[in-house]
Order: C-alpha cells, then structure tokens, then sequence
C-alpha cells in the first residue's frame, strides 16, 4: 500500500507479500513496513495495522490534528472497526466509488500505475534471465 499527503510527503510503504510467514533471510530496507497474508491481499487487520503504523505516524498525527483519508471502496476499509479507528484518529474516510479509482484516485494514476508497470517490468525481467537464483528444491 503506497500513500501520500496532500502536502507531498510520501507515506512509509506497506508490503504485503503472498506467504504464510516473512522471509528470515530477506533483507528489507528500513522504512518499508513488511506483511505476510496468505494471498498477499489487504484485511480488516492489516489495515488497522495500516492506520496504527503509517497514518497514525505521519506528521501531525499524534496532535490529532483532523484529516481526510481517501480510499478506493475496497471492502476491508469499509469494516465497521477500520471506520471506527479512523474516526477514532480524528480523520474523514472519504470513499472513492467502484469503478471510478482510475479517474478520481491521483495515487492510481500518478503512483501505482507507473509503480507496478515497473515492478512488474523487473519481475519479468529476472523470471526470464537464466541466472536467476532457485530455492533448494529448485523452484524459482
């Protein structure tokens, strides 16, 4: 999860890697917080980790000073707790409706589009190089 405050400060990302358990011996760097959910998807609980760990670090959170959250209309940040601790934080949760992210959302369009093109870019890259690196049993 990426994200951004209207003043231009970027939010620490938030990785959510498709495995049961974090890799022990991957090295990620400091900023970039590292979840583990069994299909690599957003959840209630993973987003009240969000709100508790980014949105509640930002600058300007610990004075509760009032804010507005926009999000898609994902259903896991429309639970009744995720509400909850957003209000609890004295922030607005402001909804994107379905099927408007691409047009409304400037984080689609300005940041998560160029990012997974370049992701997805690296991830073919190093899927179809020959030195890439297997795990013991030999599967990539």
């Amino acid at each position: 999860m990426l994200g951004v405050t209207a003043g231009g400060r970027k939010l620490p990302p938030f990785l959510i890697l498709k495995r049961k358990n974090r890799p022990k011996k991957e090295v990620f760097p400091n900023d970039v917080l590292v979840r583990v959910q069994k299909k690599g998807w957003m959840t209630e609980e993973l987003m009240l980790d969000w709100l508790k760990n980014v949105w509640g670090r930002q600058p300007g959170a610990l004075l509760q000073l009032e804010s507005m959250l926009c999000l898609d209309a994902f259903r896991g940040h429309l639970t009744d707790p995720v509400k909850q601790k957003t209000k609890d934080m004295k922030s607005q949760m402001v909804i994107i409706p379905a099927g408007m992210t691409s047009v409304l959302q400037p984080m689609d369009v300005g940041v998560n589009k160029p990012f997974k093109d370049r992701l997805r870019k690296i991830y073919l890259d190093w899927l179809s190089s020959p030195d890439r690196e297997l795990t013991p049993t030999g599967k990539i």
